[in-house]
């Protein structure tokens, strides 16, 4: 009777989900489409509830914009149905994006157009994709291009981007290229600035447990020894208490 039960409680089989498939197979699918972007000179066919409901960008492009003339009726084009034509990005990265929205995620993505999916992702108000897309780029850091991923991610406020690309270059600063790099850097001075401020920074932490070593010592000394008791007499004087005073007077 307990093996019987046993098996009747025992999970049942079910298949893979077939979700992400799917949605795939909507992607610039004309069939069910009710919008149409114009990219590069490529139409690009859309389902105006999926794009709204995954990017606040389509959202108000699509329902709150006056974009009613790229609506379809079904499949069939009006005279009226003009496509939405799109200028500020390219076909392949605009199906990228339209891959994301459509399957949260994307797939074969190389260095160059993870850097152009960035921007994408930005004007997109897409999150998670950018995030994806610094992922990609951040395992293709090197001393030849993290100057140029520096200045995009700082254009395009991918933090966790320039952090990265930050701790690199500093860890890196002999290397030919980034030398280089950082004189091509005139032209975007604020971003030299902070550069500098975090070198200067990480160099005062890598000394910091030097100069308070120094200060215990001299702590003890101060206890102990009695050249530390003023200059009166055969004493030497305090050098910490001579170099407060001379900051004084400056």
């Amino acid at each position: 009777m307990n093996d019987f039960w046993k098996f009747r409680l025992s999970p049942l089989a079910r298949p893979p989900t077939g979700l992400v498939h799917d949605f795939r197979r909507l992607l610039n699918d004309p069939e069910m489409a009710d919008v149409c972007f114009l990219v590069d000179g490529n139409e690009v066919d859309g389902h105006r509830a999926i794009l709204a409901i995954r990017s606040e960008y389509f959202r108000v492009m699509l329902f709150n914009g006056n974009m009613r003339e790229s609506v379809r009726s079904g499949s069939i084009h009006t005279a009226a149905s003009t496509p939405i034509k799109l200028n500020d990005v390219s076909f392949p990265v605009f199906m990228k994006v339209m891959e994301y929205l459509y399957t949260d995620t994307v797939s074969h993505v190389q260095l160059g157009l993870a850097m152009e999916l960035l921007i994408a992702s930005e004007q997109f108000m897409l999150d998670r994709l950018k995030l994806l897309c610094e992922d990609i780029v951040r395992r293709e850091l090197d001393a030849s291009n993290v100057i140029g991923i520096l200045v995009t991610s700082h254009q395009h406020n991918a933090k966790g981007l320039k952090e990265l690309a930050m701790d690199f270059i500093l860890s890196n600063l002999a290397e030919p290229d980034i030398q280089k790099g950082l004189s091509d850097l005139k032209t975007t001075p604020d971003l030299l600035v902070e550069i500098i401020q975090l070198g200067s920074s990480t160099i005062s932490q890598a000394h910091t447990p030097d100069i308070l070593g120094r200060a215990m010592l001299q702590q003890e000394v101060q206890g102990s020894h009695p050249s530390y008791h003023g200059a009166d007499g055969n004493g030497v004087g305090n050098p910490f208490e001579n170099a407060d005073s001379w900051r004084q007077r400056r």
